[in-house]
Protein backbone atom coordinates (compact mmCIF):
# COMPACT_ATOMS: atom_id res chain seq x y z
CA UNK A 1 0.00 0.00 0.00
CA UNK A 2 2.69 2.67 0.72
CA UNK A 3 3.96 2.46 -3.21
CA UNK A 4 0.18 3.28 -4.22
CA UNK A 5 0.26 6.33 -1.66
CA UNK A 6 3.46 7.12 -3.30
CA UNK A 7 2.68 6.95 -7.04
CA UNK A 8 -1.11 8.99 -5.82
CA UNK A 9 0.79 11.91 -4.60
CA UNK A 10 3.21 11.77 -7.71
CA UNK A 11 0.24 11.96 -9.83
CA UNK A 12 -1.51 14.52 -7.84
CA UNK A 13 1.78 16.96 -8.75
CA UNK A 14 1.63 15.76 -12.17
CA UNK A 15 -1.97 16.78 -12.48
CA UNK A 16 -1.04 19.85 -10.63
CA UNK A 17 2.05 20.99 -12.65
CA UNK A 18 -0.04 20.41 -16.02
CA UNK A 19 -2.82 22.58 -14.67
CA UNK A 20 -0.84 25.50 -13.71
CA UNK A 21 0.55 25.33 -17.04
CA UNK A 22 -2.52 25.25 -18.48
CA UNK A 23 -3.41 28.22 -16.05
CA UNK A 24 -0.58 30.30 -16.86
CA UNK A 25 -0.93 30.14 -20.58
CA UNK A 26 -4.33 30.64 -20.59
CA UNK A 27 -4.81 33.12 -17.75
CA UNK A 28 -1.40 34.65 -16.36
CA UNK A 29 0.07 35.25 -19.77
CA UNK A 30 -2.86 37.30 -21.04
CA UNK A 31 -3.28 38.88 -17.74
CA UNK A 32 0.06 39.74 -17.39
CA UNK A 33 0.04 41.76 -21.28
CA UNK A 34 -2.34 43.41 -19.88
CA UNK A 35 -0.99 44.94 -17.19
CA UNK A 36 2.47 45.82 -19.22
CA UNK A 37 0.11 47.59 -21.75
CA UNK A 38 -1.98 49.53 -19.08
CA UNK A 39 1.55 49.71 -17.32
CA UNK A 40 3.07 51.46 -20.92
CA UNK A 41 -0.38 53.40 -21.65
CA UNK A 42 0.20 55.57 -18.41
CA UNK A 43 4.07 55.86 -19.01
CA UNK A 44 3.51 57.41 -22.17
CA UNK A 45 0.36 59.63 -20.62
CA UNK A 46 3.14 60.70 -18.22
CA UNK A 47 5.71 61.42 -20.43
CA UNK A 48 3.00 63.56 -22.62
CA UNK A 49 1.56 65.44 -19.22
CA UNK A 50 5.35 66.31 -18.38
CA UNK A 51 5.91 67.66 -22.41
CA UNK A 52 2.55 69.26 -21.96
CA UNK A 53 3.49 71.18 -18.63
CA UNK A 54 6.78 72.21 -20.10
CA UNK A 55 5.49 73.53 -22.92
CA UNK A 56 3.06 75.65 -20.31
CA UNK A 57 5.63 76.87 -18.08
CA UNK A 58 7.63 77.78 -21.21
CA UNK A 59 4.19 79.96 -22.57
CA UNK A 60 4.05 81.38 -19.39
CA UNK A 61 7.32 82.44 -18.94
CA UNK A 62 7.13 83.89 -22.56
CA UNK A 63 4.19 85.55 -21.29
CA UNK A 64 5.95 87.34 -18.24
CA UNK A 65 9.01 88.23 -20.34
CA UNK A 66 6.21 90.27 -22.68
CA UNK A 67 4.62 91.75 -20.03
CA UNK A 68 8.04 93.13 -18.51
CA UNK A 69 8.49 94.56 -21.84
CA UNK A 70 5.17 95.87 -22.43
CA UNK A 71 5.66 97.95 -18.83
CA UNK A 72 8.77 98.98 -20.15
CA UNK A 73 7.54 100.54 -23.19
CA UNK A 74 5.01 101.69 -21.90
CA UNK A 75 7.17 103.23 -18.67
CA UNK A 76 9.28 105.01 -21.62
CA UNK A 77 6.43 106.23 -23.64
CA UNK A 78 4.46 107.83 -21.07
CA UNK A 79 4.00 111.30 -21.62
CA UNK A 80 5.23 113.79 -18.43
CA UNK A 81 2.65 115.29 -16.35
CA UNK A 82 3.26 118.57 -17.69
CA UNK A 83 2.46 116.91 -21.66
CA UNK A 84 -0.71 115.47 -20.21
CA UNK A 85 -2.07 119.16 -18.75
CA UNK A 86 -1.46 120.06 -22.51
CA UNK A 87 -2.90 117.52 -24.35
CA UNK A 88 -5.80 117.68 -22.12
CA UNK A 89 -5.94 121.34 -22.71
CA UNK A 90 -5.76 120.69 -26.68
CA UNK A 91 -8.23 117.93 -26.83
CA UNK A 92 -11.16 119.72 -25.32
CA UNK A 93 -13.92 120.84 -27.43
CA UNK A 94 -15.83 124.10 -26.99
CA UNK A 95 -19.18 123.36 -26.24
CA UNK A 96 -21.78 126.21 -27.60
CA UNK A 97 -24.42 126.93 -24.62
CA UNK A 98 -27.28 127.78 -26.31
CA UNK A 99 -30.74 129.34 -24.27
CA UNK A 100 -33.54 128.12 -25.32
CA UNK A 101 -36.73 129.94 -24.06
CA UNK A 102 -40.01 128.53 -23.92
CA UNK A 103 -41.34 129.67 -27.09
CA UNK A 104 -38.59 127.87 -28.92
CA UNK A 105 -38.81 124.44 -26.53
CA UNK A 106 -42.86 124.71 -28.09
CA UNK A 107 -42.01 125.01 -31.72
CA UNK A 108 -39.62 122.46 -31.34
CA UNK A 109 -41.65 119.86 -29.65
CA UNK A 110 -44.58 120.75 -32.51
CA UNK A 111 -42.32 120.08 -35.21
CA UNK A 112 -41.17 117.00 -33.81
CA UNK A 113 -45.10 115.75 -33.16
CA UNK A 114 -45.56 116.59 -36.86
CA UNK A 115 -43.03 115.33 -37.92
CA UNK A 116 -43.52 111.63 -35.94
CA UNK A 117 -47.34 112.27 -36.84
CA UNK A 118 -46.59 111.89 -40.76
CA UNK A 119 -43.97 109.29 -40.64
CA UNK A 120 -46.39 106.76 -38.30
CA UNK A 121 -49.90 107.67 -40.01
CA UNK A 122 -49.84 103.98 -40.80
CA UNK A 123 -49.69 102.59 -37.21
CA UNK A 124 -53.42 102.35 -35.66
CA UNK A 125 -53.96 103.14 -31.91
Amino acid sequence: MPALINLTLIIQALNFFIAYLILRYFLLKPGLQALDQEDTQQANLVMRLEHVRLRMLEKQQQLLANWQEYKKSFARNTPLVSDRALLAKQSLIPISRTIFDQSMVQEKVHELQDTLSKKVTHVRL
